[in-house]
């Protein structure tokens, strides 16, 4: 009973701040950016009900919210800057690969539970797959450099710096070399571009 009753107050809380970012959203942010909050309100609620249960939806939905609040100050900023878009598509591709893996991960934990990628189509393939993501970050890190090419040495080193998280996790995925630090190279990436 109390486990159900913090289960419950923990989704009213929750439901309750998704709601009240809606609401902020709508009174304070530019228009493309409040569509990006009501799409992560929506995404969220339908993942929590049903889009979590099978490997089509599940990785891609979790992927555009990861990268949703890079996207939303990019939108609220005006598009200030250029190289903005390449990271957020960096960013995006590692989080669809750090999902997959994840998946491969929580193989017997989802059993029955619902249908992850693994499951369909092997842990090799899934890896294969999410090795594929993450050099998909690795180019779109490639394309971005020229745009940095002029910034001091405070934008270029965080931004050098990325190549290696996401390129070691391209590299453990697609040759077998995982060790299972690939979900937090893909965070501190992340972070180096952010």
């Amino acid at each position: 009973m109390a486990v159900q009753l913090v289960a419950w107050i923990q989704g009213a809380t929750g439901g309750f701040f998704l709601l009240f970012s809606v609401f902020v959203a709508l009174a304070t942010l530019p228009h493309l950016a409040t569509i990006v909050v009501v799409y992560n309100f929506v995404a969220v609620v339908c993942y929590a009900r049903f889009l979590a249960r099978h490997w089509t939806t599940k990785n891609l939905v979790i992927s555009v919210v990861c990268v949703s609040p890079i996207l939303v100050g990019w939108l609220s900023g005006h598009r200030l800057h250029p190289a903005v878009p390449f990271g957020i598509l960096a960013i995006f591709f590692g989080y669809w690969a750090r999902e997959i893996i994840k998946d491969i991960d929580d193989l017997e934990a989802n059993n029955g539970i619902r249908v992850t990628l693994p499951m369909r189509i092997g842990i090799l393939w899934a890896r294969r797959i999410a090795g594929g993501l993450a050099s998909l970050s690795v180019l779109s890190l490639a394309a971005l450099g020229p745009v940095l090419a002029h910034h001091s040495m405070l934008v270029i080193i965080p931004y050098a710096l990325s190549f290696w998280p996401f390129g070691a996790v391209a590299h453990a995925l697609l040759f077998g070399h995982t060790s299972g630090r690939e979900p937090t190279l893909i965070v501190t990436g992340t972070w180096l571009l952010i």
